[in-house]
């Protein structure tokens, strides 16, 4: 987060101009790996690639609007860019049932966990969960009796020179780690699974009827604000509340049992895991509960209350640091300018 007072375009400018460039960046990387890839030609992927774009630069179409156009510019390019990323969200659950929404519908791509996938990828080679029982199923139910044979002098097992690996691969720590896996071995495998699922496209879980209501509610939650806010004022405590109402609620019916009604659970022939949420989306349902504790800091309730207790801990704070004060001092003075643009209803 970059800001400064005299230049603000230019410090919001650095950082979607970095966003923009990791998203680029994540896309290629993914690209490069099979089971990372994503599908560039699906309309949904499209979307969910616009859609991050939007979320990228609109606080910079925002600044640009209010310094150029004033706070009506503002408030037209807020609108604009809300109903478009509504839009798209919509579309996205209504017409590709890709479930519930993200705040970032691509993933982003951690490069420490990147290159320890390439890493265990070199010892573990790679395939799909089909693949690999396909493989199984192809391969001797005892792959040591193939591999080798018992000498009847003397007992003792020896390999196959008609079953032994390429020569490349006849070195003993490759042996170790393909015939007898020791724990290490399988606690990197079972690390480098852990990493693939987390950032592969999962299937998104089929909502149910309440679970969709949920989600309209907080797909539009940021629409409804700004009209309230364009009705009642922009310190209005009735379009904040109601905010809050929305989003609690809203999770509320997301998180309600994921089956159509309590007999499903008794029938067989309903596919259980079609109802199931994937690693992002139970993240993504774990970031809207603790993301509630941000309306701490939205206004008006961070006007009336928040800010001046807030700056008044951070400044006796700054006094009793020798060193770091006047850095924290200088801080605090920012803090009101990135309320302001950061901490609002519609971000995300």
């Amino acid at each position: 987060m970059v800001a400064t007072r005299k230049s603000p375009i230019l410090g919001e400018l650095l950082s979607s101009g970095a966003n923009l460039l990791q998203l680029c960046n994540d896309i290629i990387l993914r690209q490069a790996q099979p089971q990372l890839k994503l599908n560039l030609s699906s309309c949904a992927t499209q979307l969910r690639a616009c859609l991050s774009v939007i979320q990228s630069l609109e606080l910079l179409a925002e600044i640009y609007a209010r310094d150029t156009y004033g706070n009506a510019g503002k408030w037209a390019i807020i609108t604009t860019i809300q109903i478009a990323k509504a839009t798209i969200r919509i579309i996205l659950l209504l017409v590709f049932d890709d479930g519930i929404s993200k705040t970032q519908s691509i993933v982003p791509l951690d490069r420490g966990h990147y290159s320890e996938i390439l890493k265990l990828q070199e010892k573990f080679p790679s395939c799909t969960d089909s693949e690999c029982d396909e493989l199984r199923e192809r391969q001797p139910r005892s792959s040591s009796e193939s591999r080798s044979m018992v000498l009847k002098s003397s007992g003792r097992r020896m390999r196959s020179i008609t079953e032994s690996p390429p020569r490349g691969s006849r070195f003993a720590d490759t042996l170790n780690a393909t015939e007898t896996p020791g724990p290490f071995n399988k606690l990197q495998e079972q690390r480098l699974k852990l990493l693939l699922y987390r950032y592969r496209e999962h299937r998104s879980a089929t909502l149910t009827e309440r679970q969709l209501y949920g989600e309209m509610l907080h797909i539009t939650r940021p629409i409804v604000h700004l009209a309230m806010m364009g009705a009642f004022g922009t310190k209005s405590w009735l379009s904040y509340f109601t905010s809050v109402a929305m989003d609690i609620y809203s999770l509320h019916l997301v998180r309600s049992p994921s089956f159509p009604d309590d007999g499903a659970l008794l029938d067989h022939n309903i596919d259980h895991q079609r109802y199931q949420f994937n690693i992002n989306e139970r993240l993504e349902l774990s970031q809207r509960a603790s993301s509630l504790l941000l309306y701490l800091l939205r206004s008006p309730f961070f006007d009336e209350y928040t800010k001046q207790r807030a700056l008044d801990g951070l400044a006796m704070t700054a006094e009793s640091i020798p060193i770091f004060g006047h850095f924290l001092a200088t801080f605090v003075n920012y803090i009101p300018e990135w309320q302001k643009d950061y901490f609002r209803v519609w971000s995300g």
